[in-house]
């Protein structure tokens, strides 16, 4: 027997379009792929979401496994992460950063808090 598939991509809004229309769907034939992200991170940085992540979300099963990474211009003198500390260091307010929002944003901004204090 063979079933028809639709795939509906919502990207934006850190996931919140797409877990929106797929917990007003109400079907239970529906799956949601979604970074883990809304679940664990979204809730936490959003007061109000068009959903609770505890009621109406069950995680399944891990699709995939995420990996983060740090990277420079190549005009920047650093080779490694340990020299990228050492040159934001003696000259900290010459460097902009920016990271993916949810997991990725959060965990720079708390390495970023640990150098403060290193």
């Amino acid at each position: 027997m063979q079933r028809s598939v639709v795939v509906d991509n919502r990207p934006g809004g850190d996931g919140t379009a797409g877990v929106q229309a797929f917990v007003g769907g109400n079907d239970r034939h529906t799956l949601l792929l979604a970074p883990i992200g809304v679940v664990t991170v979204i809730p936490l940085l959003h007061h109000r979401l068009p959903y609770d992540a505890e009621r109406d979300l069950v995680p399944i099963s891990a699709a995939a496994h995420v990996s983060m990474g740090i990277a420079v211009g190549s005009d920047v003198s650093a080779h490694s992460l340990s020299e990228l500390i050492a040159l934001v260091r003696r000259r900290p307010d010459q460097y902009l950063w920016g990271a993916a929002p949810g997991l990725p944003e959060m965990v720079f901004k708390a390495f970023l808090e640990l150098e403060k204090h290193h």
